[in-house]
């Protein structure tokens, strides 16, 4: 499968992906291996282990959507969550940089990893491995990742800001609830 095979989407439960676009090789290559990607201004700490640069195969840009854009809520001026599907880059390194997130390089400095799972072979959330980096440029946040895709070809791979609790699976747990107290049902207020 080459690079133009490769499709980011978000259209499902939570999924909240404006847009992406592919980052041409010349403007990726164009950075120097030595740079650092975690400048910091406004204030903001940068991320105090200089990463290894990392080499990767191919590059996106993602822009996510407001905070509760489509919900009965209606979108805030927020951009904290993340939450994408790809298909395709199998045996592949690709590099995602989030492009208009809100600043969380504290929730870095601590720790914080995305999560991701691919479906099929490694279908439960787990940490991405490879630590990322980070930097705020004129208030905007930026972070990047790199991640090693499968090489089943058949999978499909998400990536999100935590661990994902979609609509759908609140339902789910919820009818599983009511499965597990039916009996609960019959019950009087002096029974208790």
């Amino acid at each position: 499968m080459d690079d133009s095979q490769i499709v980011l989407f978000a259209d499902f439960d939570s999924g909240n992906m404006a847009r992406y676009e592919k980052v041409p090789k010349s403007s990726s290559q164009s950075q120097p291996a030595n740079q650092n990607l975690n400048q910091v201004e406004s204030g903001e700490q940068a991320n105090p282990v200089q990463p290894i640069q990392q080499k990767f195969d191919i590059e996106f840009n993602v822009w996510t959507r407001p905070d509760c854009e489509g919900t009965p809520a209606g979108p805030n001026p927020n951009r904290t969550w993340f939450y994408f599907g790809v298909r395709g880059g199998h045996g592949k390194f690709i590099k995602f940089n989030l492009m208009n997130l809100n600043r969380q390089g504290r929730l870095f400095e601590m720790g914080m990893l995305p999560v991701f799972k691919t479906v099929p072979g490694h279908e439960k959330w787990s940490r991405i491995y490879i630590k990322p980096t980070w930097q705020t440029i004129d208030n905007q946040f930026f972070m990047s990742f790199i991640h090693r895709f499968s090489d089943r070809k058949d999978s499909v791979t998400y990536f999100a800001f935590c661990y994902p609790h979609s609509y759908e699976d609140c339902q789910a747990m919820l009818s599983e609830y009511d499965k597990q107290f039916e009996y609960c049902k019959h019950l009087k207020p002096e029974d208790w």
